[in-house]
Formats: C-alpha cells, sequence, structure tokens
C-alpha cells in the first residue's frame, strides 16, 4: 500500500508532562527577567534553589534561561522539518512546530515515535 501523503497525524504529551513544562519555563523565565514576583516560600526546595539564582547567580539564571528558550526554537525547526521530511501535512507540520516550541522534547518524541509506513500497514 503506497504511503499516504499530507496526513494530519499530531500528538501532544500527557497532560502533567506539559503542566510541568509550562511551570518551568515561566518559572526559569520570571527568575531572570522579574524575580521580585516569583512566590519563593510556596516552591519549598525549588524556591530556595530559584532564590539563590535569581539573586546571588543572575549570570547562571540568565544562561539557563536563554539556553532553555534557544533548545525550543531550535526544537521546533526541527520538528517542522522532520513533520516535512514524514510527509505531514503544512497544518501539521505547523502543529508540530508549535507544539515543540512549548513542551520540547516531550512532544519531539511523539514525533520521533511516529512511523508513517508502519501506522499505513494497520489501516
Amino acid at each position: 500500500m503506497p504511503l499516504a501523503k499530507h496526513s494530519d497525524h499530531f500528538v501532544l504529551p500527557n497532560v502533567i508532562i506539559m503542566v510541568v513544562v509550562t511551570l518551568g519555563l515561566l518559572l526559569t523565565v520570571l527568575c531572570t527577567f522579574k524575580p521580585d514576583v516569583v512566590p519563593y516560600d510556596y516552591l519549598g526546595p525549588l524556591g530556595a534553589l530559584a532564590h539563590y539564582l535569581a539573586y546571588k547567580q543572575t549570570l547562571v539564571m540568565q544562561t539557563i534561561c536563554y539556553t532553555a528558550i534557544f533548545m525550543h526554537v531550535l526544537e521546533s525547526f526541527y520538528a517542522y522539518y522532520l513533520a516535512g521530511m514524514k510527509e505531514l501535512s503544512s497544518s501539521a507540520r505547523l502543529k508540530w512546530g508549535i507544539g515543540t516550541f512549548f513542551f520540547g522534547i516531550f512532544c519531539m518524541y511523539q514525533l520521533l515515535k511516529y512511523n508513517p509506513t508502519k501506522d499505513q500497514k494497520r489501516e
């Protein structure tokens, strides 16, 4: 059976993972640019570490933040490219790019796991 071109395959990662990644990125960005608005006391040991990095190790915090953003951007471009290599539709490619930008490797894993020839055989 020939490979169906322009498939609309798109899968988001687990909801818990999406929440954790989103909150982690938010905490990183806030600790870098607006450290006074972060509720460190409510974050337990993570709050103590975040407070230390935000106020005592600003260069380290900035490096972490810019690296995380840069990696998410690179991953999103690669996901867009990889979705094209797997002959997905342009809307699915865009979804993979945006999803990977926000959720990183956890979204990318779903795309890497997708094998269009294998999934076509199941139908």
